[in-house]
């Protein structure tokens, strides 16, 4: 689910994004979340950071030159 950020207007938030175990580290979500940006123009936000994030969430988000957020 992708939300807009109440409090950062130009902020993009998304919850539970889930990609199965045969499809994953291919980088889906990456792009999901390079062309949600692209559509909305707003800004991806971790809005899970530190807080019942899957260590797969962790490192989509602590990945190095990631190209969101």
């Amino acid at each position: 689910m992708l939300e807009a950020d109440e409090q950062e207007p130009d902020a993009l938030q998304c919850f539970n994004v889930e990609v199965e175990w045969g499809h994953r580290r291919r980088g889906l979500a990456t792009t999901i979340y390079v062309l949600a940006e692209r559509v909305t123009g707003r800004t991806m936000e971790n809005a899970l950071d530190g807080i019942d994030q899957t260590e797969d969430g962790r490192a989509l988000w602590h990945q190095p030159e990631r190209p969101f957020g």
